[in-house]
């Protein structure tokens, strides 16, 4: 092994220590899905447990199936004639959201986290 290829290992190393460590400063555990009817906070839902889970929510047109599983939540089932909400898939990143306008029934992921950014 020549010395080059020390180096190269050292920093490869090195990269992958830095990334892991951004990935883990910046990584959300402390997630939750925050499901409201109208503005009625129907249920707060951690997105640490792993096993999948179903939470049914009447909203004004009908029962909606909202599914959990492996730290994202998404909107399975509705009664909503265009189905815009159950199209948008899984959502699991902090901020993001899926609304259901007809059925009044919101989504939202949040986080534990008290401080956003930190200005001087």
């Amino acid at each position: 092994m020549t010395p080059t290829d020390k180096r190269i290992i050292v920093i490869i190393v090195t990269l992958s220590l830095i990334l892991y460590g951004v990935k883990y400063l910046f990584s959300d555990t402390g997630a939750y899905a925050v499901v409201k009817k109208g503005s009625e906070i129907v249920a707060e839902v951690p997105l640490t447990e792993p096993e999948k889970k179903q939470l049914i929510v009447k909203g004004r047109l009908g029962e909606a199936t909202i599914e959990f599983r492996d730290g994202a939540v998404r909107m399975l089932e509705a009664p909503c004639p265009d189905q815009i909400c159950v199209n948008e898939g899984w959502i699991s990143a902090r901020g993001e959201a899926i609304v259901c306008v007809p059925n009044e029934i919101v989504i939202q992921i949040a986080g534990s986290r008290d401080v956003d950014a930190v200005v001087k």
